[in-house]
């Protein structure tokens, strides 16, 4: 007996649990946009994982609804570590390609971004004015730093309880859906209006 959580297996049929982003992806887009802001970029995870497909779609169809895209030049592949979100922030701020907003697919790379924008002390302060910064997951340290930092909580508590009793109930014999739990959005200082 399986239930798979958090993502889907390829060639694994069986239900799963997992967080349904969307929702506050576009409430986050729809925040960001109120604000002024209009170029908006992401920091993806991999682009075989299916949470980084839901989430890159999830992104661009809130971006449609304010007939703004997600450019390719506005879309960077990290791999959900803190070393591709560092790396990533040092090659945009050195090409000059950072977006007025960017979405970062995971806390561990967010935590790479904040890392690299450290590093260069002339744009830290400037974090929620020129650069509106928001991660999927919401770590412990995002509210505490400065400016605090904009993220999409995903229900992990919520989605273990439902996913073992999903497997319980598989164990006893009876048919389990899938389930998608709703995200909450936390905004924070560093997506605040210019």
């Amino acid at each position: 007996h399986i239930v798979l959580v958090d993502r889907p297996a390829a060639d694994v049929s069986a239900p799963l649990v997992a967080s349904d982003t969307a929702p506050a992806i576009t409430e986050l887009v729809d925040h960001l946009v109120a604000t002024g802001r209009r170029e908006i970029g992401m920091i993806s995870g991999p682009e075989q994982a299916g949470t980084t497909r839901e989430r890159v779609a999830a992104l661009r169809d809130a971006l449609a609804a304010h007939e703004l895209q997600l450019r390719s030049d506005r879309l960077w592949v990290g791999d959900y570590r803190r070393e591709s979100g560092r790396e990533l922030m040092k090659e945009m701020l050195d090409e000059g390609t950072t977006p007025q907003a960017l979405l970062v697919g995971n806390g561990r790379m967010a935590l790479g971004v904040l890392e690299t924008l450290s590093s260069y002390p002339a744009v830290v302060p400037q974090l929620a004015r020129d650069l509106a910064l928001a991660a999927i997951d919401d770590l412990e340290v995002f509210p505490l730093v400065h400016p605090s930092i904009t993220a999409i909580e995903q229900p992990s508590r919520e989605m273990g309880r439902q996913a073992f009793t999903s497997l319980l109930a598989r164990m006893g014999g009876h048919d389990v859906g899938s389930v998608r739990l709703p995200c909450t959005l936390r905004l924070r200082e560093s997506t605040d209006p210019r």
